[in-house]
């Protein structure tokens, strides 16, 4: 494999001369008995990668794209502009790349301050998916956030077409997750961190870029979680170190599920239990976010329904939105989370996210379908055989019997027996093994009773 010298160091015009032939063989139809350009509509899609270094620190950067195999590339030209005063780009190379594996010959010129141009071409086609070329650079004296920019991006000669991501380079002094850049790590920075994402208290650059533990760029209540894990002793690192292989740092969900719970009416107000179930996965870290037409509040602290350990925030952002971030050592398992306590006529939307998966959108519970007194309905079909429903409303949580008598009063079924939600209820009576003929059901919901009868007809 032979690379040709970094622009620098050879005139310009002999190495573009290379360039023009290996390019030239390539799309000869001498060359393979048929002209290689393909007019291919897929897109090819160019990123980079976006590390967090230290002040001084020599370190790469990975350009990578999709899967190109079929396309036909046998030459690409880019162009990447940084932020200079935070970076300095030294070399490019192709060992260990898809470009390296086709053999491909590299020229580049890093001599311009905040931006560095490549080119490399071959005889043999690009295939599958990876890096294109990896670029060193050096992080200078400073904190910051360097934006990595795709300045010009070229395959073959315009075809396959392509689109860059850019990406960036964050550049901190300060020790990662110390959000209060006091020197150390303590369970006070993941509360500063919950509040953050709370829209408590906004945090300070040198502060976030050290917060941000998990390495997206964002600084959330997985982000806490990770914290007490290594406050704990339960890690020894955090993905944005280099190197951490610790399994904990891979706890992402795979599984989990939102559901409003039955809704209980309270005078004016309402109480609204938010379930967490099928869960499968270590889940460290809860954020949501509630819009309602009227004022929240909770029926009793949250902290009382998450496991000990659990810290939360609660705020509001600037579109008055409510933020309640959660973060804890022992995963969360299936549970009711909070019970909201908000108007009758509330409108109300939420989101909720685990750890730092993708935002699940929450159904609007159906606050209007709360009844607003006792009633027990006609059972439904009457006369029937053998099956029929009852129906029957409580408008509060209540110790709730509904027993089937025959006409002589000797009780036939009992077919509820306990404490209900409030809500309206279905139930199912199979008589079987009953003979034709009337028979009674009786509901009795705390202080209200009913009676009504219904005909067996075989």
């Amino acid at each position: 494999m032979s690379f040709a010298p970094p622009l620098k160091q050879t005139p310009f015009f002999i190495l573009f001369a290379v360039l023009l032939v290996l390019l030239t063989a390539s799309f000869s139809p001498e060359a393979s008995g048929a002209t290689r350009i393909v007019t291919n509509p897929r897109i090819v899609d160019v990123s980079v990668d976006s590390p967090y270094v230290g002040v001084g620190e020599v370190f790469e950067v990975a350009i990578n794209v999709n899967d190109v195999s079929g396309l036909g590339i046998t030459a690409f030209n880019l162009a990447l502009t940084y932020d200079a005063s935070l970076l300095t780009a030294s070399a490019v190379a192709i060992e260990g790349t898809m470009s390296g594996t086709a053999n491909m010959t590299l020229v580049y010129n890093a001599d311009d301050a905040g931006r560095i141009a490549i080119a490399a071409a071959g005889v043999d086609a690009l295939a599958g998916a990876g890096g294109l070329v990896i670029i060193t650079f050096e992080s200078l004296a400073t904190d910051g956030i360097s934006s990595l920019v795709f300045e010009a991006i070229t395959f073959n000669e315009g075809n396959p077409a392509a689109t860059g991501n850019d990406g960036s380079v964050t550049v901190t002094s300060a020790l990662a997750g110390d959000a209060s850049l006091n020197g150390e790590v303590s369970a006070f920075d993941a509360a500063m961190v919950l509040q953050h994402a709370a829209f408590i208290d906004t945090l300070s650059t040198p502060s976030f870029i050290a917060a941000d533990v998990s390495g997206n760029s964002e600084v959330s209540s997985f982000d806490a979680a990770l914290i007490l894990q290594r406050v704990s002793g339960l890690v020894d690192c955090f993905p944005v170190d280099g190197g951490c292989a610790s399994k904990h740092q891979g706890d992402q969900v795979i599984d989990a599920a939102f559901s409003w719970g039955p809704v209980a009416p309270d005078g004016m107000l309402v109480h609204i239990p938010l379930i967490l179930d099928h869960v499968s996965g270590s889940v460290h870290a809860l954020t949501f976010e509630i819009i309602a037409s009227e004022e929240i509040d909770f029926t009793s602290d949250i902290r009382t329904r998450l496991p000990e350990g659990w810290i939360v925030s609660r705020g509001e952002n600037a579109a008055g939105h409510t933020h309640i971030t959660m973060a804890g050592l022992t995963p969360l398992s299936a549970d009711t989370l909070l019970i909201l306590q908000t108007g009758a006529d509330a409108a109300i939307k939420a989101t909720a996210r685990l750890n730092e998966q993708t935002p699940q959108v929450l159904d609007a519970p159906a606050l209007d379908a709360i009844p607003t007194q006792f009633a027990l309905q006609q059972n439904y079909p009457n006369p029937f055989n053998p099956v029929t429903t009852i129906q029957y409303a409580i408008e509060q949580d209540v110790e709730v019997t509904l027993v089937v008598y025959d006409m002589l009063g000797r009780e036939v079924e009992r077919l509820v027996d306990g404490l209900q939600n409030a809500g309206t209820h279905n139930v199912s009576f199979n008589a079987q093994a009953l003979s034709s003929g009337m028979y009674v059901y009786r509901l009795v919901a705390g202080s209200y009773a009913q009676t009504k009868q219904m005909l067996l007809v075989k």
